[in-house]
């Protein structure tokens, strides 16, 4: 792929990202990301064929960034309480740095413009996660409850986390709160300790 291509493909991403989360979709018309972007309205649809591409590809991108952003904090041969540990605090740190993005995510995860199957495309740059989560569950570490439940708990929670942190209303410093909360979710998700036996 040459350098022009390139750049000008990444100038419209960015100025979609940017725009769409400042507007929405429907109050970003391709004009308005194309002046931005400083190309013309002919070269934006010619490497994005409608705007429903353009917001698409944007997901699919900002879901693969984030899922090797997280990819590279889970260890196997670490325990499932660190490799956990490590992908929430991963995921946080990576939405402080990458704030518009999250946004990003935040207002579309659920936006009709994202067709059912980019949304599964996009959930699939985690499934390491649910494969981590189902071996918690094999060995016992975590509660025997679906792997899909486990893992929107632990997505919903991190996000949370993030906003609170984002808005700067969380009353602690990022690194504190980030293992109050880790400690929290882990209550709620691991198995119970075996206690001794009760006397009869």
């Amino acid at each position: 792929m040459d350098g022009p291509y390139t750049d000008k493909r990444q100038a419209i991403l960015d100025a979609a990202l940017d725009l769409f989360c400042e507007r929405g979709f429907h109050g970003t018309p391709t004009s308005m990301i194309s002046r931005q972007a400083g190309v013309a309205t002919g070269t934006l649809f010619h490497y994005f064929r409608t705007k429903e591409t353009l917001i698409e590809t944007l997901y699919l991108d900002i879901k693969g960034e984030l899922g090797n952003a997280l990819c590279a904090h889970a260890g196997t041969q670490d325990p499932v309480r660190e490799q956990i540990r490590c992908i929430f605090a991963g995921y946080v740190r990576w939405g402080e740095e990458n704030p518009r993005k999250f946004r990003f995510m935040e207002q579309f995860y659920n936006a009709p413009q994202i067709s059912p199957h980019t949304h599964e495309e996009g959930m699939s740059r985690f499934a390491f996660i649910r494969d981590i989560v189902r071996q918690g569950i094999d060995e016992g570490v975590l509660k025997p409850c679906p792997p899909g439940l486990q893992f929107a708990l632990f997505g919903a929670s991190s996000s949370a986390v993030l906003r609170l942190i984002l808005s700067g209303s969380g009353g602690e410093e990022a690194d504190a709160l980030i293992d109050q909360a880790f400690d929290l979710i882990w209550d709620g998700i691991a198995a119970p300790a075996a206690g001794p036996t009760p006397s009869r």
